[in-house]
């Protein structure tokens, strides 16, 4: 009994496997390599030719390979900046006079001075392609009898003039750095640290 069973059972999956294949829709497939002039309009197909024997071309088709290609391109962004002075240095030049003084029967002494310059621009050039901003700052100056002023922070655009063909173009400003008032010590000769400017550089991509 269980034999009959198995063999059932066998008959029935190959059954069902065959009814896949030979329900396979043909005419729902895309492309058709024959003409569809067969007398059995349910398959369609073209009917085989009485004499037809191996190796007789059956039909042909063509398939078009194209090449697709693409492109991305990556910019790697560049800081360059430049500056064109190491060190400012201010000169105050300071004459003593020394008079005789015939009613005190002493000599008596007079100092006065004045500022070579009270002003110096610092350079600064971008040379990125990526517009920059410089902020500067200074610390608190050792002689109190001297003030220093720093102009405002400079925005320079980018170098490169947004064709990539081309050269672009440095873009240059400058820091001004004032100083005013007189050295505590003026009678002294000697060349001493005032104050250290920090110039800090920043992106400046809107």
């Amino acid at each position: 009994m269980r034999k009959v069973l198995s063999l059932m059972l066998a008959m029935c999956l190959l059954c069902s496997l065959m009814s896949v294949t030979a329900f396979a829709d043909y005419k729902d497939d895309a492309n058709h390599v024959t003409g569809d002039t067969a007398a059995n309009t349910d398959t369609a197909g073209e009917e085989a030719p009485d004499d037809a024997k191996n190796g007789d071309e059956i039909g042909s088709f063509d398939i078009p390979v194209y090449v697709q290609t693409e492109h991305e391109e990556n910019v790697t962004n560049v800081y360059a900046v430049s500056y064109d002075l190491n060190e400012v240095t201010f000169v105050f030049s300071a004459t003593t006079e020394t008079i005789w003084n015939p009613e005190t029967l002493q000599y008596e002494s007079v100092t006065e001075g004045n500022w070579n310059a009270t002003s110096q621009d610092i350079k600064i050039t971008n040379y990125s392609d990526i517009p920059v901003k410089v902020t500067p700052s200074n610390s608190t100056p050792t002689d109190a009898g001297v003030t220093v002023t720093l102009g405002a922070p400079l925005e320079l655009a980018s170098a490169f003039d947004g064709d990539k063909t081309k050269a672009g173009t440095a873009k240059s400003g400058v820091i001004n750095v004032t100083v005013s008032g007189e050295p505590t010590n003026m009678t002294t000769p000697g060349r001493t640290l005032l104050t250290t400017i920090t110039m800090k550089v920043t992106d400046n991509r809107k």
